[in-house]
C-alpha cells in the first residue's frame, strides 16, 4: 500500500481553488481531500510532499497532438515512447496522438503499430518553406494565456485543458482532482511552471490513446 500525502497545496477543483488543502493518495486514487487547518492524525503512515502553495491541478489533456521537440507521432512507435516521456513536463498526463494524412492503404498500418506499443507515461513546420504549421504553445502555457490574456478564471482555464477533454474522450475518472478519480496531477508555480509531475498513475498516457486505438 503507497501512501502519499501533499498538504499545502492550492487544489485547482472544477469551479474553485482550495487554498492551503491537503491531497491523500493511496495505490494511484485520490482518497480524500482535506480542508486547510485540519489535522491528518495517520500522516506518519505517508510519504509527505509539501507543494508550499503552489497549485495542484488535474492533468492536462491535449486532443489533437503531432510532435514535440525531435520526435513526430507519425515516425511509429520508437517516437511515440518519447513523446510519452517528455510531455509530463508541461502537464500532460493524456493526449490523443494525431497522424497525417497517408497514401491510401498505409493509414491502418502505421495506427496499428503505434497501437501495439506499450508507453511510459514542438511545432509542425512546413518541410520547404519551414513555415509553421502547427502550434509551438504548451499545455501549461496555454492555461497561464486564458487566464493572462483571456480573462478566464484559473479553475475555468484548467477546466478547459483538462475535464472537458476528458469527458470528450469519454475517459472516466479523469480529468477533476476529486475522491476516487485517478492521480493524474501535476504541480504547478504560480508562473504555471510545472514543478513536480511524478504523481500521476503510468498508464495515463497509454489510458486515452487506447481507446482510440481503433479508429
Amino acid at each position: 500500500m503507497r501512501r502519499i500525502l501533499i498538504k499545502n497545496a492550492d487544489i485547482v477543483a472544477e469551479n474553485e481553488v482550495l487554498k492551503g488543502h491537503h491531497l491523500l493518495i493511496e495505490n494511484g486514487k485520490i482518497v480524500r481531500i482535506i480542508p486547510s487547518g485540519s489535522r491528518f492524525s495517520d500522516s506518519s503512515a505517508c510519504h509527505i510532499i509539501d507543494a508550499a502553495g503552489q497549485y495542484l491541478c488535474p492533468g492536462f489533456i491535449d486532443l489533437h497532438f503531432h510532435r514535440i521537440h525531435t520526435y513526430l507521432v507519425d515516425n511509429g512507435p520508437n517516437d511515440l515512447e518519447q513523446i510519452c516521456k517528455i510531455l509530463p513536463r508541461y502537464g500532460v498526463t493524456g493526449f490523443l496522438p494525431t497522424v497525417c494524412p497517408l497514401p491510401k492503404g498505409k493509414d491502418a498500418a502505421i495506427v496499428r503499430s503505434l497501437a501495439a506499443g506499450t508507453y511510459a507515461g514542438a511545432p509542425a513546420r512546413l518541410t520547404r518553406s519551414n513555415g509553421l504549421a502547427g502550434s509551438r504553445l504548451t499545455m501549461n502555457l496555454a492555461v497561464k494565456n486564458a487566464v493572462e490574456m483571456l480573462g478566464a478564471d484559473l479553475p475555468m482555464a484548467v477546466k478547459m485543458a483538462s475535464a472537458n477533454p476528458a469527458r470528450v474522450l469519454r475517459c472516466r475518472n479523469k480529468g477533476s482532482i476529486k475522491e476516487g478519480f485517478d492521480t493524474d496531477i501535476v504541480l504547478m508555480d504560480k508562473a504555471f511552471t510545472v514543478r513536480r509531475h511524478g504523481l500521476m498513475a503510468n498508464a495515463a498516457m497509454k489510458n486515452v490513446w487506447k481507446k482510440y486505438e481503433c479508429i
